[in-house]
């Protein structure tokens, strides 16, 4: 491996106990906000706390924190510079509060990703902040949906057990005791499964064995009887989680397995319509609204929702060609670097790859990036990991220095 003559720049503890606290407070208040579907305000404490990421990005940059992941960055920079061209391009604005917060929700999730690349570093205070912010999450989850299912509540936001999904990976690197991993590993399943969301539940299994495949091909050194014999586990856990489930889902007749079923029939919840619409309209645009697009939130104007339910679609239709080709080039960087993680045995690939896995499932059913909501635990996660496997690598090209 080549000398890695760069410096670890790492951040104050401080500062990473600051932002975990940020994610924390975030994160806590808008699972609470969705206990309950009658919501009457729009805004809340969290807006304030989405804003503060911009100073801290604009700080870490003022102090010359190099944002190594170069593909990633050169991404994100061109997505910024597009995305914005087609909102001051394209859209009525009006000068108001509610306008200037939703322009600069447009680059939000990838100021967050920055300010966690640039600031995690080593603290057992900001980890134990994160895994904190991540069980409370996952109780008022599980708590709020069980309360609905035996009428003891109006229906709850299904949508905010995403919270609790996209921070499940900051756990498999976090939480080292087994028991307790394995406990909220069991509990977030439970959890995804009785929301009845079919993307959540199809992301996690397929995230989850994902990780398991990654980690123990690693662990194993090679070891082609071993890693068979965890794949048998593997299939037997999940045949008897199946049948489990199968039998609550009967029980309190939850209807999970039969929307599965149905997953062709109803065309996932109508999303296909959605999305032949978006692309139509699209497809029928003038030339330089297919480069630049039509402007922020322009998707509502030409679909049933006030999104399209698909990241890609709304990228590209909010705001052009350019802006979704540096979309789609920055998960591309982030899967090639999740692949050299792999094929370095990077400790933290099954965690990433797993993420990676939740992200592009919400991306193209649901909404993740383009949206500025949940995906903050997501790019959170993201930053942190390369910073991390940067911190791993520099400690490495150090004892290959003595």
């Amino acid at each position: 491996m080549n000398r890695v003559v760069n410096k670890s720049n790492k951040a104050p503890t401080f500062t990473y106990i600051f932002i975990a606290a940020m994610l924390f407070v975030f994160c806590v208040m808008k699972v609470i906000r969705g206990q309950s579907s009658e919501v009457t305000s729009a805004g809340g404490f969290w807006n304030y706390i989405s804003l503060f990421y911009f100073p801290l990005c604009i700080f870490s940059i003022a102090n010359k924190n190099q944002f190594q992941v170069k593909p990633v960055g050169i991404c994100i920079v061109l997505y910024m510079i597009f995305s914005l061209v087609g909102v001051f391009a394209f859209t009525q604005l009006s000068i108001s509060q509610t306008t200037i917060y939703n322009i600069l929700m447009v680059p939000y999730p990838f100021i967050v990703f920055t300010v966690f690349y640039n600031f995690t570093t080593k603290s057992v205070v900001a980890d134990r902040i994160i895994i904190f912010a991540y069980v409370i999450c996952l109780i008022i989850n599980f708590y709020t949906i069980v309360s609905f299912l035996f009428g003891q509540r109006s229906r709850p936001m299904a949508s905010d057990i995403y919270f609790s999904l996209c921070m499940f990976p900051f756990i498999m690197v976090l939480v080292k005791n087994r028991l307790f991993r394995f406990l909220l590993t069991f509990m977030q399943f439970a959890t995804v499964f009785i929301s009845n969301k079919r993307t959540a539940l199809i992301a996690f299994v397929i995230a989850y064995l994902l990780f398991v495949l990654i980690s123990m091909g690693m662990n194993t050194k090679r070891n082609v009887f071993r890693l068979l014999e965890t794949l048998f586990i593997c299939v037997v856990i999940f045949t008897i989680l199946f049948f489990i489930s199968k039998y609550v889902d009967n029980t309190y007749e939850l209807g999970i397995f039969d929307r599965l079923m149905r997953l062709e029939e109803d065309q996932g919840s109508g999303r296909v319509e959605l999305y032949q619409s978006v692309w139509t309209a699209f497809k029928n645009s003038r030339v330089i609204n297919q480069l630049f697009g039509h402007g922020l939130h322009a998707t509502g104007e030409v679909c049933t929702t006030d999104l399209a339910h698909n990241d890609f679609l709304e990228v590209l239709y909010d705001y052009g060609i350019f802006a979704f080709l540096a979309f789609v080039g920055f998960y591309i960087a982030i899967i090639v670097n999740c692949v050299k993680m792999v094929k370095a045995r990077s400790p933290y690939a099954g965690a990433l790859a797993m993420s990676l896995v939740i992200g592009l499932m919400l991306s193209m059913f649901s909404y993740f990036l383009a949206y500025y909501t949940y995906v903050t635990c997501a790019v959170a996660f993201w930053g942190f990991i390369f910073k991390k496997e940067k911190d791993r690598l520099y400690e490495i090209s150090l004892g290959e220095a003595k």
